[in-house]
C-alpha cells in the first residue's frame, strides 16, 4: 500500500499536505476505572460510574507533511442537542475541531463528508 501511495504521489505530483491518514478511536466520557477511595476499614465501598459505558468517537488525522489535522468528535444522539455548546466546545471549534453527532456515535458517510468539508 505504501508503494502505491508513493507511486501515485510521484505520478500525479500530489502535495504532501493532501496525503492524509485517519483513524478512529472510542473515548469513554465517564469514569472507567475500578479504583475507588473511601475511609480505611469500610466494608462497603461504592464504585460510582463503573457501569457507565458512554463513549464518543474521535477521528485523528495527519498529513504526510507532518501536520496534525483538527480532531472530529462524534456524539451519540438523535438531535444536535447532544453536541456540546459550552465555552470549551466553542474554544475547540475555534481551533478547527469538528463536533457532530450520529444516532449511535459511530462514523458514517455523512459524518465523514462533514469532516472532509
Amino acid at each position: 500500500m505504501a508503494y502505491r501511495i508513493v507511486a501515485l504521489v510521484k505520478t500525479y505530483d500530489i502535495p504532501e499536505e493532501l496525503v492524509i491518514n485517519s483513524d478512529k478511536t472510542a473515548l469513554h466520557i465517564g469514569p472507567s476505572t475500578d479504583q475507588t477511595y473511601d475511609v480505611k476499614g469500610v466494608k462497603d465501598v461504592k464504585n460510582l460510574g463503573k457501569d457507565n459505558k458512554r463513549q464518543i468517537i474521535c477521528t485523528v488525522s495527519s498529513a504526510a507533511s507532518g501536520v496534525l489535522l483538527p480532531l472530529q468528535l462524534i456524539f451519540q444522539g438523535k438531535t444536535t442537542v447532544v453536541v456540546p455548546k459550552d465555552p470549551g466546545a466553542v474554544a475547540v471549534r475555534a481551533k478547527g475541531w469538528h463536533l457532530t453527532m450520529s444516532s449511535n456515535h459511530w462514523s458514517n458517510q455523512q459524518t465523514m463528508r462533514e469532516f472532509v468539508d
